[in-house]
């Protein structure tokens, strides 16, 4: 009996098409099609949410997401702009997902301890997922340094738990402002959000 990865496996190629690439448009084309050899798998294994209603919802909450990750938290010297970083920070431990401004961060050591982790496991996981295209490709040069760079996250991530607060500097005069209006000291607001220092 085929397990439900290889069921997909098969059912998302006979959507490849004539170059062997596939969209997400054609898998769903597929499992709209009852005429179409991967219908009933996609249909029983695919997890479609076929609700008009919760789909949008959740399509919604998707939008929600890229809306919040657009906002970003712009730090100036005097005129210049020393950096630029998403203004939120997404808390790993909450359920459902909580992103809490960047500039908790300082503040609170377990969340920045969170938030680097979370980082790192993300980027662990594109190092690994990139050791095995290079692989695949038979590019050993490249695999080797991939892997390299997979060990280094991994010791960064063991180093993460020794993190301690910050000591406390002097309080410095900080200014906030954006394109259309005047804010709160480091407030953000979509698309631009900065803070003179």
């Amino acid at each position: 009996m085929s397990t439900r990865e290889e069921r997909l496996a098969a059912a998302i190629a006979a959507c490849e098409d004539d170059l062997g690439a596939v969209t997400p448009e054609s898998v769903l084309a597929a499992a709209q099609d009852p005429k179409h050899p991967s219908y009933d798998v996609l249909q029983e294994d695919g997890n479609f949410d076929w609700d008009d209603k919760s789909a949008a919802y959740t399509a919604r909450l998707d939008h929600a997401r890229k809306l919040i990750r657009e906002v970003r938290f712009v730090v100036y010297e005097g005129q210049q702009t020393t950096f630029s970083v998403k203004a939120y920070v997404r808390d790993g431990i909450e359920k459902p997902a909580k992103y809490r401004p960047i500039r908790d961060l300082e503040k609170d050591v377990e969340f920045a301890k969170r938030a680097l982790l979370d980082g790192l496991l993300r980027i662990e996981n594109a190092v690994n997922s990139m050791a095995s295209v290079s692989l695949v490709a038979k590019q050993k040069t490249f695999t080797d340094q991939f892997r390299q760079m997979a060990r280094m996250v991994e010791r960064m991530r063991g180093d993460v738990a020794s993190l301690t607060p910050p000591p406390r500097s002097q309080s410095t005069s900080r200014k906030s402002s954006t394109k259309k209006k005047k804010g709160k000291a480091g407030k953000a607001s979509p698309g631009h959000s900065s803070m003179g220092l």
